[in-house]
């Protein structure tokens, strides 16, 4: 009999709470499991700004003192309200699934919905522990188990387990956008120790990943942007390793980042499989309406979404009377349409009787058919004139962000899909229905999620304001000053002069414009100091070791109108003359033949010791770096 009560989500202050499980195990031994957020307030409503963890709770002693974990640290599983009625809604993707249990060997395991799939709902911002007002979410229903990896258990003699172990494998998000890959990962288990480092690897086929970069270990998890993917027709691999003083965690949260376009030509956000058996009759689907692909993008210079369409063909009359449909998950369309039921907009082209094209977007609502989800377009408004569509089959569709809520950077568009129809009927569930992406109802049930994490119009790679060139500037003596230019894409720069004993460099980053502010700047992921002046942003790396990719990112970089995010790629290589990321014979028969010459823009890389000679001592100095390369 259990008879003491206990709050077990006050350590963590929590204001709200939905779907408890319990599960126990020998005696005095039990657990639970919930969601939890720290917001107050109403969690039915739709501005609700909760951040939702998986929390769970254990005792070992009847219940007189439990031990509380956030499952999902750095990793929400829902953002906003989480609906707990009936009915039609978007905030409904968890539905009640949720369960828990345990194995054979005493060790809890949860089975949940993460609501917050994917690196775009991830990785969005999060301002004082809630989401930013009109944010949004995925809304996706992904099955998901959390599984124990250490510590006691509620079966079995506990103290033949060791005290400490190595860490769990931490859950790891990405986004490709463009050329760079954003990585975050979120640690639950520490294994009872610090966290000491987190291992970043990367490779172009899965399960041949290699050592990129190392970064300092955070107990809850941590990010990393890679700006060296710069084939954008290759597929990156990686995996992150977090390390502690018992060893290592397992490799087994491989991530792939496939190329998917940038944020100005518009990001793939869902791809379909024509061979899958919801692809409606396959090969006997009319090419113009059987989907590929569906987009999201913001076109610079202009303060418009741009949601593209590709379906196999448009070539030669379009099909009359047929209807090509992009919609997204938004409370924003509920003002809109005077109607609370109104949770989606769409944007997408349509044919008359005689097959002429016309682009429209609006809003969609619940059209409260008892028992079946019907949605019905309620408002019809004319996009963008640019819209258009193309014979290879894209459909482009312009809309104004004033007209659909005005997302701003950090607002996520979740549940993106695409629809298309024979028919102009103003219900969308419709026997004419012919093909769609993996979006059942109002729940993104598409892997990987269909959301887009707006970002802004003035710029493609979402690495923030965006500089106009790099370099790497060091000191030579009394010669003066030379930089090694740092590319801002393709192949990264590689600075061959010695950083000293303290891996001390000084980069330069010039941008358009005055640039008002920046908070924050790290080299390698080691803290880094920064002076502005006017347009040129210097940044004072320490600590930087020889033989490494790294980037140098600075954080809210703020030109009086945009603030954003900067990411620049460097190898450092001491001793690669050549810049070939390696340093050998070339580089020493390279570094002799300039032996005794005056340092000049030509030959500067020569002088690898930056003392504005080139001689024995810059020889001797590459020689003693011969055999050593970037990973």
């Amino acid at each position: 009999t259990w008879q003491n009560l206990v709050n077990v989500s006050d350590i963590y202050g929590l204001k709200n709470i939905r779907y408890p499980a319990a599960i126990a195990g020998d005696t005095n031994r039990a657990a639970v499991s919930f969601y939890g957020t720290i917001t107050p307030g109403d969690a039915l409503q739709p501005d609700f700004k909760g951040i939702w963890h998986l929390y769970i709770a254990n005792t070992f002693d009847g219940g007189l003192t439990w031990t509380t974990t956030d499952a999902t640290p750095n990793a929400p599983m829902q953002r906003g309200c989480i609906w707990a009625k009936g009915g039609a809604n978007i905030c409904r993707n968890l539905l009640d699934f949720f369960d828990m249990t345990i194995d054979k060997l005493g060790r809890v395991q949860v089975g949940y919905v993460n609501g917050c799939e994917g690196g775009p709902c991830v990785q969005a911002p999060i301002t004082a522990g809630e989401s930013p007002a009109g944010q949004g979410n995925a809304y996706t229903g992904a099955a998901t188990i959390a599984r124990q990896s250490s510590g006691r258990r509620l079966l079995g003699d506990n103290s033949l387990l060791p005290a400490t172990s190595k860490p769990g494998t931490p859950l790891l998000t990405h986004r490709r956008v463009g050329n760079v890959v954003h990585l975050q990962w979120s640690e639950a288990d520490t294994g009872g120790l610090m966290v000491n480092s987190y291992q970043i690897l990367r490779g172009t086929a899965s399960g041949n990943e290699t050592l990129l970069n190392t970064v300092s270990g955070t107990q809850t998890g941590g990010t990393y942007d890679d700006t060296l993917a710069t084939n954008d027709t290759a597929t990156y691999y990686y995996k992150v390793i977090a390390v502690n003083s018992a060893g290592s965690s397992c490799g087994n949260n491989e991530v792939k980042a496939a190329y998917l376009g940038d944020s100005c030509s518009g990001l793939v956000i869902h791809r379909n499989d024509p061979a899958h058996p919801e692809a409606n009759t396959q090969t006997a689907t009319p090419p113009s309406m059987l989907i590929d692909y569906v987009a999201v993008g913001e076109p610079p210079n202009s303060n418009n979404l741009m949601f593209k369409m590709k379906v196999n063909s448009l070539a030669g009359s379009l099909p009359p009377n047929s209807r090509w449909r992009m919609v997204w998950n938004s409370y924003s369309a509920q003002a809109v349409a005077g109607n609370v039921a109104a949770q989606q907009w769409f944007a997408g082209m349509a044919t008359d009787a005689n097959g002429v094209p016309s682009f429209t977007y609006g809003t969609l609502a619940d059209a409260g058919v008892p028992a079946v989800f019907v949605i019905s377009e309620q408002q019809q408004f004319t996009p963008d004139p640019a819209s258009n569509y193309q014979p290879d089959g894209t459909i482009t569709v312009y809309v104004p962000k004033s007209a659909v809520g005005n997302p701003q950077p950090g607002t996520l568009l979740g549940g993106v899909n695409a629809r298309t129809f024979a028919d102009n009927s103003v219900q969308h569930r419709s026997t004419t229905f012919i093909d769609h992406t993996f979006v059942k109802a109002q729940t993104d049930n598409s892997y990987p999620a269909s959301t887009y994490l707006v970002s802004g119009n003035n710029f493609c790679s979402a690495t923030g304001v965006a500089p106009i060139g790099a370099v790497s500037r060091k000191t030579h003596g009394t010669v003066g000053d030379f930089d090694i230019d740092l590319p801002l894409t393709g192949k990264e720069g590689i600075e061959d002069r010695t950083g000293g004993p303290n891996g001390n460099h000084t980069i330069v980053v010039t941008f358009p414009g005055p640039i008002t502010s920046v908070a924050g700047a790290t080299c390698g992921g080691q803290p880094a100091t920064t002076n502005i002046n006017g347009s040129v942003v210097t940044v004072n790396c320490t600590g930087i070791p020889n033989a490494s990719d790294i980037a140098i990112t600075l954080t809210n970089v703020n030109d009086g109108t945009n603030v954003g995010n900067v990411s620049i790629p460097m190898g450092v290589l001491v001793g690669d003359t050549t810049a070939d990321r390696f340093v050998d014979s070339a580089d020493i028969a390279q570094t002799k033949s300039q032996s005794g010459h005056a340092v000049t823009g030509s030959n500067f890389r020569e002088d690898v010791n930056i003392d504005g000679f080139i001689d024995s001592a810059d020889i001797a100095f590459v020689k003693s770096k011969s055999g050593t390369a970037l990973p």
